[in-house]
């Protein structure tokens, strides 16, 4: 229902998908098995970790607010396909679980839970330091080391394993 839901929205907005008004095709991909297996394990075994330190830190200390920053990075999973549209990014039809469809799009599994920990965690320690008034350089310097460069080095990975392709015209691209 969701699924139909998320599509309509999306066909409705007007926004063109590729191969319509000069929106290019993507290219037809082969992923590298392996790499698309260990990066379910990654993500499903993050997302496992950081609910469990979830509920620790529920049960042990009565603290909420990690259980909704984990269930923000669920949601925020989902915008993920929007991201993937505007930087002209594409998923392997071969890579194993691609069966999660979002705004019309067919996405592989583990972007289901993908930010869940990093959200949860992350999130919870940037709230840390803010509320012990770290410095603005040391908030930056988590979200590189903790999200930006893993993030680079997963997506390299990916794109010369097969497992996704940058095609079209990439707007953060600055080679263009």
């Amino acid at each position: 229902m969701l699924d139909r839901v998320s599509t309509w929205a999306y066909s409705g907005s007007g926004v063109l998908l590729p191969g319509e008004g000069g929106v290019p095709v993507a290219p037809a991909l082969h992923a590298n098995q392996m790499v698309a297996w260990v990066s379910i394990a990654l993500a499903y075994g993050g997302a496992a970790v950081a609910l469990a330190w979830v509920l620790w830190k529920l049960g042990k200390h009565r603290q909420v607010l990690p259980l909704v920053l984990f269930i923000a990075g669920l949601v925020a999973a989902n915008i993920e396909p929007l991201g993937d549209l505007v930087g002209a990014i594409v998923y392997a039809n071969d890579t194993p679980w691609f069966g999660y469809t979002v705004m019309g799009r067919r996405m592989p599994a583990w972007i289901l839970v993908g930010a869940s920990s990093y959200v949860a965690i992350g999130g919870y320690i940037a709230y840390r330091y803010i509320s012990q008034g770290r410095s603005l350089r040391d908030i930056f310097m988590l979200s590189a080391i903790y999200v930006g460069i893993p993030e680079i080095v997963i997506e390299m990975v990916w794109h010369f394993t097969g497992v996704i392709a940058y095609y079209g015209h990439n707007p953060v691209s600055y080679t263009h």
